[in-house]
Formats: structure tokens, C-alpha cells, sequence
């Protein structure tokens, strides 16, 4: 697989180069995979806002397929978030004819819009006391906090999983061009047989103007692929917030902190961690 990447992105580098730097890292990464292209949504497949008294007009101005009459009738019978289930039924014949939700399931276990939304208003940063709002004003009804919490936490997850595959990848585009090209001076090669690359650190605090988290990217100096990233911790909510509590045992939960010391030593301490980890699982030597 690495081998196909690697002239992939050769031969393309060889006719055209593309003049964004986020083309070029697209291409050094892409995977030629049919399991990925099968899970592309449709071109037309997008979500529309529409009034309910609208979508009523429009179902009563059609006709029955079975009996050919123009007796159709629509109700909300049940709401999960920003989804609705629909019947449709025709008073003429008595059958129904549409009883489904207005959005499918991902992976048949949560509503896509949901899983969307939640998406969506954590990229813009948009808490759910403020979705609340939103959809009041808009007359919509609003998911419950609890499944907003619930969906937030596979979101974090799936973004996680996203990108550790992501550096995975990078590590390996980086690991296969080192080995690759000639070697033209013996410390190309580290002493543990892994190859030493260029890097730079880029670090960004959690909030702006406090200094409890920072995150630290690891950026390989000839391609510019993120390959590592470590978060630093000087604060945990839950110790904090139960710390004088004379019952509470800080053992029966997963501390946030992992870090003791100055916001200085941070992006220092975060990038020896990286450095440390790098050669046992990227196979590669930081310099």
C-alpha cells in the first residue's frame, strides 16, 4: 500500500504540482481504497428546512397509488432530536404509505442529522444552551441535553480515531520517502536503524489567555504532514471541583492532569514525550 502511495504521488508530482500545500499533502496521503469510495454520499443528498404546513399542502395535492384518490394526510407521531417520524395515510383506502423517519441511521444505530448537528455546532463552537435558543426561535424542536452529550462523546471519539489514522498514514509517507531516497551521509540513519528526519513544533493553548492545556503538533520539515501530537494537562474539573470533599477519592475516576509544573515547561515536556514515543511507534528519529 505505501509503495502505491509513494508513486502516486510522484508521478503526479511529475506532471502537475499543486500550488496549494494542502493539494500536495492530500495527494502524499490519499488512499486508493474501494471500501472509501463506496461510503460517499450522493451529490443530491442534502438536508432541507421546510415549514410543516407546507409539507402538508403538498402531500394532500397527491394522489393514493392504490386507490387513485386524492385523500392523503400526514402527522409528526414521534420527534428524536432535529428528526421526525412521518405517516402518511390515505383516509380513502386506509393504508399507509409513508411510515418513516425524515433521516436515516448512521450505521444503523443513530439518526444522521443528529450525529450532523452535534457535528456541526461543535466545529462552530456552539454549545447546546445556545442550540436550545436557536431552535426555539426557529420553532424547531431541540435534542435533549442528554443526546447531545451521548452524540458529542462518539463525535470526539470518531474525530480522534480520525486523526491518529490520518498520522498513522503521515508517519508512513514520511517513513517510506526517508528510507527511499540514497542515503548521501551516514546520520540519515540513527543508531536504532530509524531514519532521522527534520521536524518543527507547533503548540496552541486550549482557551485563549489560560495556560492548564496545551497541544503540541510534531510537523515534518520536508513534507509539512503532521505525523504526532501530545496534550499536556495542568488541571482536572472533577479534582477541583470535589477536592474538599473529605470523602472524595480521586482514584475512582480517570484524572484529567497529566502534568506538574510551569505553562514554560510545557511545550518542552510535551515535545520530550513525543520524541520519547516517536522511535516505538513511527519508526522514526526526531532531529
Amino acid at each position: 500500500m505505501l509503495s502505491s502511495v509513494l508513486d502516486t504521488a510522484g508521478s503526479e508530482a511529475a506532471t502537475t504540482q499543486p500550488a496549494s500545500a494542502a493539494e500536495r499533502k492530500i495527494i502524499l496521503t490519499a488512499i486508493t481504497n474501494a471500501d472509501n469510495t463506496n461510503k460517499r454520499l450522493p451529490e443530491d443528498f442534502i438536508y432541507v428546512m421546510m415549514n410543516s404546513m407546507e409539507l402538508t399542502t403538498m402531500v394532500c395535492l397527491l394522489c393514493c397509488p392504490h386507490c387513485f384518490d386524492k385523500k392523503l394526510t400526514m402527522c409528526i407521531t414521534q420527534s428524536k432530536g432535529m428528526a421526525h417520524l412521518i405517516k402518511i395515510k390515505c383516509l380513502n383506502c386506509e393504508t399507509y404509505l409513508w411510515p418513516d423517519w425524515t433521516s436515516k441511521k448512521s450505521n444503523n444505530v443513530h439518526l444522521d442529522i443528529n450525529v450532523r448537528a452535534v457535528a456541526a455546532l461543535k466545529e462552530s463552537g456552539i454549545l447546546h444552551s445556545k442550540f436550545d435558543r436557536f431552535c426555539g426561535l426557529m420553532s424547531m424542536p431541540c435534542m435533549h441535553r442528554n443526546t447531545y452529550n451521548n452524540l458529542a462523546n462518539i463525535v470526539n471519539t470518531a474525530i480522534i480515531e480520525a486523526g491518529e489514522e490520518c498520522m498513522i498514514r503521515a508517519s508512513a509517507v514520511v517513513h517510506g520517502r526517508n528510507i527511499s531516497q540514497p542515503l548521501t551521509t551516514d546520520d540519515r540513519i540513527s543508531s536504532t536503524g530509524c531514519p532521522v528526519i527534520t521536524v518543527s513544533f507547533d503548540g496552541t493553548w486550549h482557551k485563549r489567555a489560560t495556560h492548564l492545556i496545551q497541544e503540541l503538533a510534531v510537523i515534518d520539515f520536508d513534507t509539512g504532514l503532521v505525523i504526532d501530537t501530545e496534550v499536556l494537562s495542568n488541571y482536572c474539573c472533577v479534582c477541583d471541583s470535589n477536592s474538599a470533599e473529605l470523602n472524595f477519592d480521586a482514584s475512582k475516576h480517570m484524572c484529567q492532569k497529566n502534568f506538574s509544573g510551569s505553562a514554560n515547561a510545557m511545550e518542552a515536556a510535551a515535545a520530550s514525550k513525543i520524541c520519547s514515543h516517536s522511535v516505538a511507534s513511527e519508526n522514526l528519529f526526531m532531529a
